[in-house]
């Protein structure tokens, strides 16, 4: 928490108190004073709402609710004018919080989509650039080390050598055609499939991961799922790229879990690991452009399946699991 938070909190927090005491200490014969104090603590419940949004607006409203409750109680005179007042006066408090709130979280939540959409374009015109400039050197690269291996003797000390070189220059292909599928527009061409082939063959391709690491994969389908409208290309894509994350974060001997079924009009695909999940601070950057905790990795992997997603009228969100992992669920209606 920054500090320029923590002195709006105390602001806060000072303010509602010093009314209520003067709430309490003066005469109830004061009406004037009293229908003042109310007033004054529409303040606080303003300012949490504008400063923190619907959630800690609420939460002044609701504990100045509860301060105040006390005070008319205590004057309580069988529902008359002024308690009828006191008591629209606390609605009052947790309305305007709510309509504050939410009008604030509304703003920053369009805030930051435009903020995000222009760091987009910014990043997307700058890695094609680069990527474009980067294909021809690791082309070269890979062509002249796979020509020059096998030209050598099966014996050769330099042999090993040239095959770590032709790794990397593979893996670094495979980074560079994951920023050309970011920063390119999406194009999507839809089809009727079938989901659970599709997922079968996305089994199929990580099945070699799996079995590297001691990982079981554990398949659970719906039989009654319709044919859906979706790009098989990319939705592969987005199946690949879940599973080998749970795969690579699962500990050896551990099961990954993928369900796909339908909720209403919504087709849901979870898939589980049984990896150590991930940090409160780090959820909302996991989606982010080059944010990644694996060494090598692009950090584009999740940025790319949440596009593909988004792109099919979806939503992709992390669940935490009871035990230890993860779930990351893609929703999809059906079209």
């Amino acid at each position: 928490m920054g500090k320029g938070k923590k002195i709006k909190i105390i602001s806060v927090i000072v303010v509602v108190g010093i009314i209520t005491i003067f709430h309490y200490v003066t005469e109830l014969r004061e009406h004037s004073h009293h229908i003042f104090y109310q007033s004054l603590y529409f303040l606080p419940v303003m300012l949490s709402g504008f400063w923190f949004g619907l959630r800690d607006g609420l939460l002044t409203s609701l504990s100045i609710t509860m301060l105040y409750l006390p005070f008319t109680f205590i004057y309580w005179k069988g529902f008359t004018a002024g308690d009828f007042n006191n008591v629209m006066e606390m609605v009052l408090y947790n309305a305007v919080a709510v309509i504050i709130g939410v009008l604030r979280d509304q703003e920053r939540a369009g805030q930051k989509r435009l903020h995000e959409a222009e760091s987009l374009v910014a990043i997307g015109k700058a890695v094609s650039g680069l990527v474009h400039d980067l294909k021809t050197p690791l082309i070269a690269i890979g062509g002249f080390t796979r020509f020059v291996q096998k030209n050598l003797d099966d014996n050769s000390p330099h042999r090993e050598k040239l095959d770590i070189i032709v790794k990397e220059t593979r893996r670094l292909e495979m980074m560079a055609s994951e920023m050309l599928d970011f920063s390119r527009p999406l194009e999507l061409h839809r089809s009727k499939e079938d989901i659970n082939q599709l997922v079968n063959q996305s089994l199929a391709i990580v099945s070699c991961i799996a079995q590297e690491k001691k990982v079981t994969i554990q398949h659970q389908s719906s039989s009654d799922l319709p044919l859906i409208s979706f790009d098989a290309f990319r939705m592969k894509q987005v199946l690949i790229n879940l599973l080998t994350n749970a795969i690579e974060v699962s500990p050896k001997g551990e099961t990954v879990k993928l369900y796909s079924y339908h909720k209403g009009e919504k087709l849901i695909i979870d898939v589980s690991d049984q990896g150590s999940g991930i940090p409160i601070e780090q959820k909302e950057e996991i989606f982010s452009p080059f944010f990644t905790t694996k060494r090598g990795g692009a950090g584009l992997g999740l940025a790319i399946v949440k596009k593909i997603v988004e792109a099919h009228w979806g939503y992709l969100e992390v669940l935490e699991n009871t035990e230890r992992g993860v779930t990351f669920r893609v929703a999809i209606p059906f079209l």
